[in-house]
C-alpha cells in the first residue's frame, strides 16, 4: 500500500470507521477471539501512541515521529481503521522526508479520528 504524500485536508466522517471486511476476516480467526484482543490492545495503547507523537512533534524529533506513525499505521490497518492508518502514513512519509511542518495538524486530525473511532471499538467489545 503506498503512503499518501501529504496530509488530507480533513478526515471525512463516515458511517463506520472500521472496515467491515477487515472486521469480518478478523472475526473468523482463532474462533473469534482475535478481534476483541486486537481491539482492546489498540484502544489501550492509543493514548500512549498519540502522546508519543505529540511529544516527538514538540521536541522536533522527526525520526521518533516517523517511528510512532509507522507503528500506529500498521496497528490501524490491521484492525481496519483506515482513516487513522492513512493519516499515519502521511505523517510517516513526511517524516521520512524530514518534514514535520504538517505534523501538529496531523496529530490534531489523529485525535479527532480517534474520537470518532473510540465508540465503534467500544461497541464491538461490548458484543
Amino acid at each position: 500500500m503506498s503512503a499518501p504524500s501529504a496530509l488530507p485536508a480533513q478526515v471525512a466522517a463516515g458511517p463506520a470507521e472500521l472496515d467491515p471486511e477487515q472486521l469480518a476476516m478478523l472475526r473468523g480467526l482463532r474462533q473469534g477471539t482475535l478481534l476483541p484482543l486486537l481491539l482492546r490492545t489498540y484502544r489501550d495503547q492509543m493514548a500512549q501512541q498519540l502522546g508519543a507523537m505529540n511529544a516527538a512533534v514538540a521536541a522536533g524529533d522527526v525520526a521518533a515521529l516517523g517511528g510512532v506513525a509507522h507503528s500506529l499505521k500498521s496497528a490501524s490497518y490491521s484492525i481496519g481503521a483506515r482513516r487513522i492508518g492513512d493519516l499515519c502514513a502521511a505523517i510517516e512519509a513526511a517524516a521520512r522526508r524530514g518534514d514535520a511542518s504538517d505534523a501538529p495538524r496531523g496529530c490534531a486530525q489523529l485525535a479527532e479520528a480517534w474520537e470518532r473511532l473510540q465508540p465503534e471499538i467500544e461497541g464491538h467489545l461490548a458484543r
